[in-house]
């Protein structure tokens, strides 16, 4: 292997020149194709070169070729399951097709035979729950003790920090992790010659997954971090702005700015700031309840001193997939609840019966791009508190069977009365990228749950043959975020 050439990713300088060069194709990717060959040739006279197997995995990735990226870390795997490269490379691929357990799990071997592993530690304890603090903290006090400079480590725990509440832990480790760096370009890896696109994010989590929006095949990224920025520096060169920042439920102040960085632009934005921030749920509930056949439940700050009525629903502020989510039925209950909640606002909620006549209950999700409705997918379970990944969609053919007839023909299932209000919805919101999630009552109109551009798609298990179906309609959804972002970029 010594005779092969390093490869480094440095070629995202070159997206930030202000002047384009006349040639259609990006330097660097032709490069690393000749290195490519050169990599091949020597596998074929050298099948069992585990590194040179990772080599060439991580240059397919940097070529944008993920899934013979993906194939050629598991054969690096398969040759040596304890190959510490090629494990994290799996790890990363999986989350990237949204096999999140998967990853934990290459992560956690990786773990258990390297303890404190800084890049093994420092991404699991981004994807562990918050309910996981103790071990996440842990895992990247290992790290900081023998880096304490570590700026992942110290990134992750300012958002763990931030989402906790504790404003002064979080600006400490957003200084740790952001001084100097509140701008960074991300790795290009497109044939073409790059557009350019800023996107500004959060260091305190509630990002969009931009990826989709803005693929690194086709754009030059930069994440501006607006916590972290100074709005006496100058801008990085661009071609459109992406707001990432998705959670409006929590620092709104962060929309402010972000706004204020939007109107020094002349570039389009997508996903204004200041729209994004109209999504919270306390405003849904009224804005949208206003509608014609929309149905929304009272939401409301909690106050310990003036309860809501029981039944109803207590939600901490900023978490989702039904964390810090719970049914209060009366005042012990509430009493032990309020005990386990994270320091951060409570909203109460209006506790609506959503079941369908069967008794089941039903979570529909569509995705709006450029005013234009995608079904996404259909959740079904016996509990108030359904979704997707807690659902009961594994165990049953009729429940995906129906889940298939959704994503065929969505009106023919929820009815054009409930399909002209979903486009009320998406018209309300007014964004070029959202999600939308909500029940269908006994009446035919909808009941929203939750509605803002904070919905991440992620394509289906490809080795599970049963959610086949759902492929096709998460494809269409993709395509057409890939081509809004290419369409507000010019």
């Amino acid at each position: 292997m010594a005779n092969l050439p390093t490869v480094t990713e440095k070629n995202a300088g070159f997206a930030n020149c202000t002047h384009r060069m006349a040639m259609e194709t990006w330097p660097a990717y032709a490069a690393l194709e000749s290195v490519l060959v050169d990599v091949d040739t020597h596998l074929d006279a050298y099948p069992g070169d585990v590194d040179a197997h990772v080599l060439r995995a991580r240059m397919l990735r940097d070529l944008a070729r993920y899934d013979e990226a993906f194939d050629a870390y598991r054969t690096a795997a398969n040759l040596m399951p304890a190959h510490v490269a090629a494990r994290l490379g799996l790890a990363a691929e999986n989350l990237r097709r949204g096999r999140r357990r998967e990853a934990m799990a290459r992560l956690e071997d990786v773990l258990a035979d390297v303890p404190a592993h800084p890049e093994a530690a420092v991404l699991l304890a981004q994807l562990l729950d918050v309910e996981h603090m103790d071990r996440a903290y842990a895992l990247l006090v290992a790290v900081l003790e023998a880096d304490p400079a570590h700026r992942g480590a110290h990134e992750v725990l300012c958002a763990l920090f931030a989402q906790l509440g504790d404003e002064e832990a979080a600006a400490l480790h957003r200084e740790l992790a952001f001084a100097g760096r509140a701008c960074v370009a991300q790795p290009y890896r497109g044939r073409a010659w790059p557009r350019r696109a800023l996107a500004l994010v959060s260091t305190d989590g509630g990002n969009l997954e931009l990826e989709p929006l803005v693929p690194n095949d086709r754009f030059a990224v930069t994440r501006l971090y607006v916590e972290a920025f100074d709005e006496r520096d100058a801008l990085p060169p661009h071609d459109v702005l992406v707001n990432g920042i998705a959670d409006a439920d929590v620092h709104l102040e962060r929309f402010v700015k972000a706004a204020r960085i939007c109107a020094r632009s002349a570039a389009p934005v997508l996903n204004h700031p200041a729209r994004v921030a109209r999504t919270g749920r306390i405003e849904n509930a009224v804005r949208l309840g206003a509608l014609d056949h929309v149905r929304t439940a009272r939401t409301v700050p909690f106050s310990a001193d003036a309860p809501s009525a029981f039944p109803f629903l207590l939600r901490a502020a900023g978490f989702h997939m039904g964390r810090y989510f719970e049914r209060i039925d009366d005042a012990s209950h509430l009493e032990g609840v309020l005990a386990a909640m994270p320091p951060v606002p409570l909203l109460a909620i209006e506790l609506l019966d959503t079941r369908s006549t069967d008794g089941l209950f039903r979570k529909y999700r569509t995705i709006a791009v450029r005013g234009c409705l995608y079904p996404l997918h259909l959740a079904i379970g016996t509990s108030w508190r359904v979704h997707y990944f807690s659902s009961a969609m594994e165990a049953s053919d009729a429940y995906r069977d129906e889940e298939r007839s959704f994503l065929t023909d969505p009106v023919a299932v929820l009815g054009p009365i409930a399909w002209t209000a979903l486009e009320r919805v998406a018209a309300s919101l007014d964004l070029e990228y959202c999600g939308i999630d909500f029940a269908l009552d006994r009446r035919g109109d909808i009941i929203i749950f939750e509605a803002n551009p904070a919905m991440t798609v992620i394509l289906p298990p490809d080795d599970d043959e049963r959610f086949a179906y759902r492929v096709p309609a998460t494809q269409a959804v993709l395509r057409a975020m890939r081509e809004l972002g290419e369409a507000r970029s010019g």
